[in-house]
């Protein structure tokens, strides 16, 4: 709902959250106009307000959308196929390392863990799985379905401050389910022949958007690594936090495989004039 601008956010809205408004608006006030970026970071991520923190159910029957593992176990006995067919490949190790960015409620977890378990039990003895999760509620619901059938012991939770130490290295799968497409992104537009960036700032007690110059030269060395040029009154978004996480991924992987699922078109046709908008 983000990408669709900022009229989620007027006075009077039906979908306004008052606290996230008023977090914001201080910020803005104290520290001057943010990247679009950072607007989305707060309205998904704000750790009482954000979209994404929320004690709501957000994924599943009763929430705002599906992912796979909502509607079958047999996607994730089909990855969990796979992650014992890298295991072999690596030489059957004592010691496997899944480690899941954007676990939810931890029903992929329990899915691989529960189709290993039937199907691969030597397997399963070697495997040691870590979640990271943004959301304390979903966590806690991971908890309660995992400890439920007795995976409890087999998980452990991962800080993102701990991705940082020089002891936390992976041997074994790294993986993601829909998690890369949920990163806050940068909008940027093409004007007077170069390029600008979407700020947000307030006025009247709600928000509009500002151009100005890029708040980072990695946006238009992005552009310039894919050879494309945007055309003139074009608008974009830009993920940098993706190559951050792919960044951060390469480092900790010391052995092993990455699995990261997710939609989107290919450069050049997210980056084409059509949709000139964006998203």
């Amino acid at each position: 709902p983000m990408r669709r601008g900022l009229e989620g956010m007027k006075p009077g809205g039906k979908r306004e959250n008052r606290g996230l408004k008023k977090a914001i608006l201080h910020r803005i006030r104290k520290m001057g106009r943010i990247t679009f970026r950072e607007f989305m970071d707060f309205c998904l991520y704000h750790p009482q307000y954000g979209y994404y923190c929320s004690n709501k159910e957000i994924i599943g029957k009763e929430g705002d959308y599906y992912t796979s593992p909502c509607v079958h176990p047999i996607f994730g006995g089909m990855i969990a196929k796979q992650i014992h067919q890298m295991w072999v490949l690596m030489g059957k190790n004592s010691q496997f390392h899944i480690v899941e960015f954007g676990s939810g409620k931890g029903l992929l977890c329990y899915d691989i863990l529960s189709y290993l378990r039937e199907k691969e039990p030597v397997f399963f003895e070697s495997v040691s799985y870590q979640m990271l999760e943004a959301s304390p509620f979903s966590r806690e619901e991971a908890e309660a379905i995992l400890s439920g059938d007795g995976f409890g012991e087999r998980v452990q939770w991962v800080n993102p401050q701990e991705l940082e130490s020089e002891n936390f290295r992976v041997q074994g799968c790294i993986l993601s389910n829909e998690l890369i497409d949920s990163f806050p992104v940068h909008v940027v537009t093409f004007r007077d022949g170069r390029l600008r960036e979407i700020y947000v700032t307030s006025e009247d007690g709600g928000f509009r958007e500002e151009l100005g110059d890029p708040s980072s030269g990695q946006l238009e060395g992005y552009f310039q690594k894919l050879g494309i040029t945007l055309e003139e009154g074009q608008r974009a978004e830009v993920n940098l936090m993706a190559l951050e996480w792919v960044d951060a991924v390469a480092r900790i992987l010391t052995d092993g495989f990455v699995v990261t699922i997710d939609y989107g078109h290919e450069a050049e046709i997210l980056y084409s004039p059509l949709p000139s908008s964006g998203t």
